[in-house]
């Protein structure tokens, strides 16, 4: 996994957007990721808006609360 948020960071730094990490206000639990993005370890596929939440917090809306507000705040890049 760190290698992941290091590889999105950089990419953060050059294109201005990547994936946020998820984690609930209550506790600090890391249960996801997710926003706009280019995959740097499958490109050619373009801007991308995806998430991904650990099983255990499925089916409590994050993933809608996610795009809502990744497009709220990054208007699909080209």
């Amino acid at each position: 996994m760190p290698r992941r948020i290091a590889v999105h960071e950089r990419q953060r730094r050059r294109c201005g957007y990547a994936p946020w990490t998820a984690v609930l206000k209550d506790n600090g639990r890391l249960i996801g990721w997710g926003g706009i993005y280019n995959d740097p370890f499958d490109p050619g596929w373009g801007v991308e808006l995806g998430y991904y939440f650990h099983p255990d917090v499925w089916d409590h809306g994050y993933g809608r609360e996610l795009v809502s507000a990744a497009l709220k705040e990054e208007p699909m890049k080209s």
